[in-house]
């Protein structure tokens, strides 16, 4: 019998609401969780700015610039049946769900320093109110690689190694250090990460080399240049989390004390060495941001 989510209607008419890119991205996700049986209920998506008003005085919320303003957020919790579980985001099908939403290009509250909020994710695009309504899905301006196993060096069958560097498997899971600087067989390939046979678990293209391959350790760093201040904020705390040392630049100059204005360009740039920094840039560019480069330091 196919699973139907406890919540299945009231969850497509919350998604309904969204933006159009992020309403895209949110039912991509939607079909995610239907396959692999995750069950939630998304109770929350567009907001009136008298709503977010009353969320602020009451703290329930810290800034009247919200997401859910402007149809880019939406927020969800874990169900047990019809039974919300409040305490749920810790369970490892959950963690794949929020693992799924960020390579999708969400960001998710619970990574937030401070005011931490675990059902909410946000979707950047290219910035607050960036998104449409009523309009085409808009996609990259150039190519973006397609899920396909050419798009990487790696293949079924090949015999790679777990670095010892890893930090957390693809599904969002922290790695034990009982599974790392070992060899394993690649299962399956998708464009960012690959399935280890011996241990059943996904991992991304960064965190493993081919077993006879030498790595390439000179200093590399990987751009993504002219994003919006909430894409490169997402993205560095996305990738930190994974172990790179990475900051967003902001690309315009200011005189001393000056303060910077929201509308800013800004850079994402991930510190790291040449071997990761060919896979990094096709995973970039699958997230949706084909002017990804690398260049030598």
């Amino acid at each position: 019998m196919a699973f139907v989510m406890a919540y299945d209607e009231r969850n497509r008419k919350n998604l309904d609401k969204l933006a159009d890119n992020t309403k895209a991205k949110a039912y991509i996700w939607y079909a995610y969780l239907i396959a692999n049986e995750i069950n939630v209920l998304i109770y929350e998506t567009i907001r009136t700015v008298d709503q977010q008003r009353k969320n602020v005085a009451n703290g329930k919320s810290q800034t009247m610039k919200s997401y859910h303003i402007v149809g880019q957020a939406f927020d969800f919790v874990p169900v047990n049946g019809k039974q919300a579980n409040w305490g749920g985001y810790g369970d490892p099908k959950i963690k794949a769900a929020i693992a799924k939403a960020k390579e999708l290009g969400f960001e998710w509250g619970g990574d937030w320093k401070g005011f931490i909020d675990k059902p909410h994710l946000q979707y950047n695009y290219r910035g607050y109110g960036s998104d449409t309504f009523g309009k085409t899905v808009q996609q990259p301006t150039q190519p973006v690689h397609q899920e396909s196993p050419q798009s990487s060096e790696f293949k079924v069958g090949q015999r790679v190694t777990l670095q010892g560097f890893a930090t957390h498997f693809a599904t969002g899971q922290e790695i034990p250090e009982s599974v790392k600087n070992k060899p394993y067989t690649i299962l399956q390939v998708k464009p960012t990460k690959v399935l280890l046979k011996e241990i059943m678990s996904w991992v991304w293209y960064v965190d493993i080399t081919p077993k006879s391959a030498p790595e390439q350790t000179q200093p590399y760093r990987v751009i993504v240049p002219n994003t919006a201040f909430f894409q490169a904020a997402a993205l560095v705390r996305e990738y930190e989390v994974r172990g790179f040392k990475c900051e967003g630049v902001n690309l315009k100059q200011y005189a001393p004390y000056e303060k910077p204005k929201d509308g800013d360009p800004y850079q994402f740039v991930i510190h790291t060495t040449l071997d990761h920094a060919k896979q990094l840039v096709i995973e970039l560019q699958i997230k949706g941001y084909p002017l990804a480069y690398g260049e030598a330091k």
